[in-house]
Order: C-alpha cells, then sequence, then structure tokens
C-alpha cells in the first residue's frame, strides 16, 4: 500500500513539476518580445534598481517600413488628436499623419506662411486641438500655428515683456493648450515655467515654475556668491537655481501635469506635479 501511494504521488509531483516548466517558459518566451525591462526603484538612499516584470506589454509597432514610406530621421514627439496621429520628426522636418488605424494619410516636409516655405528641422515638439497645429520649432526659436493643410497663419516669436530676462532663450520645445484656448509652451532650459500665452497669443506670464528647495548646502553656497566674485560666485548661484520643466500635458478638464528633468545632484521632490489653471 504504501509502495502504491508513493507510486502515485512521484507521479502527481512529475506532473505538477512538467507544467510548471512549461508555464514558466510560456511565460519566459512572452516576456522576451518586449523590448524593454521593467523594475523597481527608490528615490531615497543608495538602493539598486531590481528588475520585475514589465507592467505593460506593447501589441504592435509603427515603422516607416509598414507605413510604406521613407525612413524617419529622429523621432521627436508625437501627439493624438481627432482620432489622428501626428508623428513629428524633427531632425527631417517632418510631420506625418495617420488615422486611428495607423493608416498613412499625408505627410508634410514644410508649412506655408504667406507663400513662404518654412522648414522646422530641429523642431521637438507637436500639439493639435480644434484644428489647429502647434509645432516647437526649437533650433528657429518660435511656435509655428498651422492648419491642418499645412498653412502658418500664426508664428509666436519671442515676447517682448519687462518681465522677460534680457539673456533668456526662448527655444520651444513642447506645448499644450487649455480648453478656453491659453498657450503653455515650454522652453529648453528655463527656469521659469511655461510661458502663458492668451487666445490671442499675448504674453501674460509665466507658469508652473518649479521652486528652490532650501537645505544646508543652499544656504551655504548663498553665502559664498555673496562673498566670492566672479566664476565661484556663478557657480555657486548654479545651485539654488529651480529645476527647469521639460514636458508637460493637460487633461479634458484643464489640469496641467508637468515633469521635471533629473539631474545626478537632483534632490528635491514631485517631479510629477499636477497644476490648477
Amino acid at each position: 500500500m504504501c509502495k502504491m501511494r508513493f507510486k502515485y504521488i512521484k507521479r502527481l509531483l512529475v506532473c505538477m513539476l512538467t507544467l510548471f516548466v512549461l508555464l514558466g517558459s510560456g511565460a519566459a518566451s512572452a516576456e522576451s518580445q518586449i523590448p524593454y525591462d521593467g523594475y523597481t526603484y527608490w528615490t531615497n538612499g543608495n538602493k539598486k534598481s531590481v528588475y520585475s516584470k514589465a507592467a505593460f506589454e506593447p501589441f504592435g509597432k509603427i515603422s516607416s517600413e509598414e507605413l510604406k514610406i521613407s525612413p524617419f530621421n529622429k523621432l521627436t514627439d508625437f501627439c493624438v488628436s481627432d482620432g489622428k496621429i501626428y508623428i513629428l520628426d524633427g531632425n527631417g522636418s517632418r510631420i506625418t499623419i495617420l488615422d486611428s488605424s495607423y493608416t498613412f494619410i499625408k505627410e508634410f516636409y514644410e508649412l506655408k506662411y504667406n507663400g513662404e516655405a518654412l522648414k522646422f528641422t530641429g523642431a521637438n515638439g507637436i500639439f493639435v486641438k480644434n484644428g489647429k497645429m502647434y509645432v516647437c520649432d526649437t533650433e528657429n526659436e518660435r511656435l509655428l500655428v498651422a492648419d491642418e493643410k499645412g498653412l502658418v497663419n500664426s508664428v509666436i516669436k519671442r515676447p517682448d515683456s519687462p518681465i522677460i530676462p534680457s539673456d533668456f532663450r526662448y527655444r520651444p520645445i513642447k506645448m499644450t493648450a487649455d480648453s478656453d484656448g491659453y498657450l503653455y509652451v515650454l522652453t529648453e532650459g528655463s527656469f521659469y515655467g511655461a510661458l502663458l500665452f492668451s487666445p490671442s497669443y499675448e504674453f501674460i506670464e509665466f507658469f508652473g515654475a518649479n521652486s528652490v528647495v532650501l537645505n544646508i548646502s543652499t544656504v551655504f553656497n548663498n553665502i559664498v556668491s555673496r562673498i566670492f566674485p566672479n566664476n565661484a560666485k556663478k557657480s555657486a548661484s548654479v545651485s539654488f537655481l529651480p529645476f527647469s520643466i521639460v514636458d508637460l500635458c493637460m487633461r479634458e478638464d484643464d489640469f496641467v501635469y508637468t515633469v521635471t528633468g533629473s539631474t545626478s545632484t537632483y534632490n528635491q521632490k514631485g517631479q510629477i506635479r499636477k497644476l490648477f489653471v
């Protein structure tokens, strides 16, 4: 009787082990299709990141070959609006438009403004809403506002305002707009937050700037900057400038979400912030 029981238990264990191996190999095969790693990490201390199963799995991809168009140069942004997908190839001065089933519709390599062809090589952001297409033409230091035919009706350049510092560089990288038509434009390396424009594209103020986190180090550097001149003063002042916002988006309820970039010396909480308009 004992031998019979042992025999059945042995068979059961073999079946369970086989099933476990099959399930494990299936999961491994599925995970091997994911082109990125998932991980757990901590924002404090010196703990190492721990790799884990990815929370999201891709169900497809879009490539120039599948769309049967010329190869992309460098994709810098995309936007979805009214069932269409707008893909910005900044380095190639190119906007590719797809429908909701990822079928190619048309492309723009230049936009027309008063009969002139405007290239936007180096653009970093695109946003589309209510039939208007906004292109953050970074290298040309302007924001282009065009319709879906590629005709530009406005070019928003650096505002002339007393509240904008004289050394401020206007290099738009990302933008969004609320339900009332107000524009929020991020510029590269700005410590002052987004530039807020009225629906008629008049500059109003800066919006959503990060605050400086004060600690013993920043207080000490502040004292040093007051004592020592020139380069020592400039290097010390950098440590208590707020970190710049690198991206933003807006929900249907007009709440603005901003993302602050991470640096090797980052010690500020709230890299993702929700702001009231």
